[in-house]
């Protein structure tokens, strides 16, 4: 349920060059870190993307690169569209 004040964002994918072209990724993209509002830790995202046989679906992987101290971890979620 979306409050009285909150705001609602809706896009699409130009599903028809998806199809066609069947990516493998998407480009990393560099994020302040959301688990640290206050601090100027960055974060970095991307997907990787398996296209299933039939040219319609794919399985989606997550990938979100996050500082730890002087080394980084990964956390990874998965779906399939």
């Amino acid at each position: 349920m979306l409050r009285p004040d909150g705001l609602l964002l809706v896009s699409t994918r130009h599903y028809d060059d998806l199809l066609r072209d069947r990516p493998v990724s998407t480009p990393p993209q560099v994020h302040r870190n959301i688990d640290c509002a206050d601090s100027e830790e960055r974060a970095v995202t991307f997907q990787l993307w398996h296209w299933h046989d039939d040219g319609e679906h794919y399985d989606l992987e997550h990938f979100q690169v996050l500082p730890a101290g002087e080394e980084w971890r990964v956390q990874v979620r998965r779906t399939t569209y």
